[in-house]
C-alpha cells in the first residue's frame, strides 16, 4: 500500500472534521516535488517523514491546517517550495504555522539556560498552540530516527527532549507522545538499564498477561452485578517510569505499584465513585495511594480516580477510573491546561482551557482569529532574546536593546552606544521580538545614559538605574556649585570655610535644617534653597566676638581664675582661661586645656570624661596646662 492510500484510509477514520481532499492534495505535492529531486534517498526520507508525522497528528486529532503544515514541513524548511507558493496554495494560516515552527527550530538550547526558560520561550515564540504540537511531533520523528545514529547526537537530543519537550507534552496532556519521547531518551541515555528493564518485563510477560485477564474478568463480573456498563483494560507501565521508580526512588521491580495497572471507563461521574466503592469492597485499598483527580483536576485538565489495591494473589495493582470524556482528555490532550506561569489569572486559565478544547476538536469553519485572540493574551507578556553566546534572556514585551543591556550589567548599559539585532545595526529604541539575537556596541568607559533613554526603556529596573544616575550626577554638579557659592559668600565677609566648618553655629544650622551632611547642605545651596545671608552674618558676628574675647595684653602668660588660682597654659601666650564646670578642677588636680571656639581655653581634670571625648574628637585643640605653684 502506498503512502497516499495509507493516509486516505487514516483520514476516513479521523474523529475530527477534516478536509481530506486538501490533505491528500498536500501529499500529492510531496510526491510531485520529491520526484524531481536528484537525491533519491533524500526524496524517500521526505516522503516517509511526511507520512509518519501525519499519523502522529491524526492521532492527536488536530485540524486540517495543522495536518497540511506537518506534511509539507520538510519541503518548506529545505526551501523546495517557496513562501509564495504556500500562501497561494494552502493559505495564510498554514504559512504562519510553518514560519513559527521554523523559528522554534532556530532556538539554541544552551546548557547554561534553564530548561524552564527554553520552554517559556517556545510558548512565546509559537504564538499558536498548534505550532508547539507540530514541533513535538517533529521531535518524536527525530527521536525515532536517532536509533540509527552513532555519534553523540542521540544523547544530546535525548537530554533536550527530557528537559524541554516532555514537560511540554505533559502540560498539553499528550501522554502517548510524552511516554514515547521518554522511552526513546531513556534508550540512549541509559542503554544498560534500558535493556535490564526490558528483560525484566519480558521474563514476566506471560504471567502478567494471564493475571491481567483474570483481574479483568473479575471486575467485569462485578460491574454486571451492579448494572454498570464499563470498559476494563490492563496495561504495563512504560519503561522510563519503571526506571525512575526503581533507580530514583529505590524501589524493587516487584514492588512497583503500577507495573500492572487497570483502567475502568464508565458513563458518568457518579458511576466513577460507585466503581471505586465496589473495588474497595473487593480488595484492600493501600493507605495513602488514593487520588481523586475528578474533584480536583490536575493543572493540565486531567481527571480520573486513582487507587492502589492489594489484589488477587497479594499482588499490588493500580486502578484508574474515569468517564469517556475524561479518557479522551487524558489520551488526546483535548482539554489540556497549559499553565507555564504561576500567576496566570483564573479567567485566562479558563479561556485557555476552552481554547485548547476547541482547537483539538477543530471545526473547519472556525476562523483563525479565535486562535490568536487567546494565545496573544497569554503568551505575549514577555520576549525571549539571545546573547551572542546563545544564552536566553527573558524581558517584558516592548523591551529595547537597552533593557537587554541593563539586564546583563548596569555598567555595560552605561557604556552602550549602539546595538545590532540579528547582525543588523538598529537604533537603541528598537523593540525586540522573540528570537532576536542582540549584540551591544560599547565605548571603553561608561558615558552614562542619554537624555531620552527614559522615554523608551521598558523595564522598571532600567528606569530606576537611569534615574539614579541622573540624580547622582545632579547631586555632584549642584554640590560643587553650592560649595563655590558658599565659599564666595564667606570670602566677601573675610571668612574662610576651613576656619568655620566645625563652627557651633554652622553645625547647629545643619542639624536644625535636617541636612544629612555638609555635602547635602552644598547641594541645597546649589539648588538655591538656602538663605546664606542670614547664616553668613551669624558666622561673621561669632568670628568678631571670638577675636574680642581672646585679645588680652601681650606677654601675659596666665591670669587669675575666678578662684584666684594661677594656671599656666603652655604653647599659648595670649589666651583667656576658665575652669570647666563639668568637672570643677581644684588646686592639685592633674589638668589639661581645650581650645574652644568662643570662650578661650577651658581647663578640665585630665580624668574628665567630657575632656577625653573632646580630645578624641579634636586632638589638635588640646593643650597641656599646670598650676602656677607647681
Amino acid at each position: 500500500m502506498n503512502y497516499l492510500q495509507s493516509i486516505s484510509n487514516q483520514l476516513k477514520g479521523a474523529k475530527n472534521p477534516i478536509h481530506a481532499d486538501k490533505v491528500l492534495s498536500a501529499f500529492s505535492d510531496i510526491h510531485s516535488y520529491c520526484s524531481q529531486l536528484p537525491d533519491r534517498e533524500h526524496s524517500f526520507a521526505i516522503s516517509q517523514n511526511a507520512h509518519d508525522i501525519t499519523y502522529i497528528l491524526l492521532n492527536i486529532n488536530v485540524d486540517t491546517d495543522s495536518l497540511i503544515a506537518g506534511i509539507i514541513l520538510e519541503l518548506y524548511e529545505n526551501q523546495i517550495i517557496s513562501q509564495k507558493f504556500v500562501q497561494e496554495k494552502y493559505g495564510i494560516s498554514v504559512h504562519k504555522i510553518l514560519m513559527a515552527v521554523s523559528a522554534l527550530d532556530r532556538i539554541p538550547i544552551s546548557n547554561r539556560t534553564q530548561p524552564a526558560t527554553i520552554r517559556k520561550m517556545m510558548i512565546a515564540m509559537a504564538k499558536d498552540v498548534r505550532v508547539v504540537i507540530i514541533k513535538l511531533a517533529k521531535r518524536l520523528l527525530e527521536m525515532r530516527s536517532s536509533k540509527y545514529m552513532n555519534d553523540e547526537t542521540p544523547k544530546q537530543l535525548s537530554r533536550e527532549t527530557l528537559s524541554v519537550f516532555t514537560p511540554i507534552a505533559h502540560r498539553l496532556g499528550l501522554g502517548k507522545i510524552k511516554w514515547e519521547l521518554e522511552d526513546l531518551s531513556f534508550y540512549h541515555l541509559q542503554p544498560e538499564k534500558y535493556r535490564e528493564i526490558v528483560s525484566m518485563i519480558r521474563s514476566k510477560r506471560r504471567e502478567r498477561e494471564a493475571y491481567i485477564e483474570r483481574v479483568n474478568k473479575r471486575i467485569q463480573e462485578e460491574l454486571v452485578k451492579k448494572k454498570i456498563s464499563g470498559e476494563v483494560s490492563g496495561r504495563a507501565k512504560h519503561l522510563y517510569s519503571i526506571y525512575k521508580k526503581i533507580y530514583e526512588k529505590g524501589k524493587s521491580f516487584d514492588k512497583i505499584y503500577d507495573l500492572i495497572a487497570f483502567r475502568i471507563i464508565v458513563n458518568s461521574k457518579k458511576e466513577c465513585y460507585n466503581v471505586l466503592s465496589l473495588l474497595h469492597s473487593l480488595w484492600e485499598p493501600i493507605e495513602g495511594r488514593f487520588k481523586d483527580y475528578i474533584s480536583k483536576p490536575r493543572e493540565n485538565g486531567y481527571q480520573s480516580i486513582h487507587t492502589s489495591l492489594v489484589g488477587p494473589e497479594k499482588k499490588i495493582l493500580e486502578v484508574q477510573i474515569r468517564t469517556q470524556s475524561m479518557h479522551k482528555v487524558a489520551e488526546e490532550g483535548i482539554a489540556a491546561h497549559w499553565k507555564y506561569k504561576e500567576n496566570v489569572s483564573e479567567e485566562k486559565q479558563e479561556n485557555l482551557y476552552s481554547f485548547l478544547k476547541e482547537m483539538l476538536t477543530w471545526n473547519i469553519e472556525r476562523e483563525d482569529s479565535q486562535i490568536s485572540k487567546v494565545t496573544r493574551d497569554l503568551f505575549h507578556e514577555e520576549v525571549f532574546v539571545f546573547t551572542p553566546q546563545g544564552d536566553v534572556l527573558e524581558l517584558p514585551a516592548g523591551s529595547s536593546p537597552l533593557d537587554f543591556a541593563f539586564r546583563i550589567h548596569t555598567q555595560l548599559a552605561f557604556k552602550c552606544q549602539g546595538a545590532k539585532v540579528n547582525n543588523k545595526l538598529v537604533p537603541l529604541h528598537t523593540r525586540l521580538q522573540n528570537g532576536d539575537m542582540v549584540e551591544l556596541l560599547t565605548s571603553a568607559q561608561p558615558k552614562g545614559p542619554g537624555k531620552n533613554w527614559l522615554t523608551f526603556v521598558k523595564t522598571e529596573s532600567a528606569k530606576s538605574k537611569i534615574r539614579k544616575w541622573f540624580k547622582e550626577k545632579q547631586f555632584e554638579e549642584k554640590s560643587k556649585e553650592g560649595k563655590a557659592t558658599f565659599e564666595k559668600a564667606l570670602t566677601k565677609n573675610n571668612l574662610k570655610f576651613n576656619k568655620i566648618e566645625d563652627s557651633k553655629i554652622l553645625q547647629e544650622f545643619l542639624r536644625k535644617n535636617t541636612y544629612l551632611n555638609i555635602e547635602d547642605f552644598f547641594f541645597q545651596v546649589g539648588l538655591g534653597k538656602v538663605n546664606l545671608h542670614s547664616l553668613v552674618n551669624r558666622l561673621k558676628l561669632q568670628n568678631s566676638d571670638l577675636k574680642k574675647s581672646i585679645s588680652i595684653p601681650k606677654n601675659t602668660a596666665s591670669r587669675r581664675t575666678p578662684n584666684s588660682q594661677q594656671i599656666l597654659v603652655e604653647e599659648l601666650t595670649e589666651v583667656m582661661i576658665h575652669l570647666a564646670k563639668c568637672c570643677d578642677p581644684e588646686l592639685g588636680d592633674e589638668i589639661a586645656g581645650y581650645i574652644t571656639l568662643t570662650n578661650g581655653v577651658s581647663i578640665h581634670k585630665s580624668t574628665c570624661m567630657n575632656f577625653q571625648h573632646l580630645q578624641k574628637k579634636n586632638p589638635s585643640r588640646t593643650v597641656s596646662a599646670k598650676w602656677m605653684h607647681e
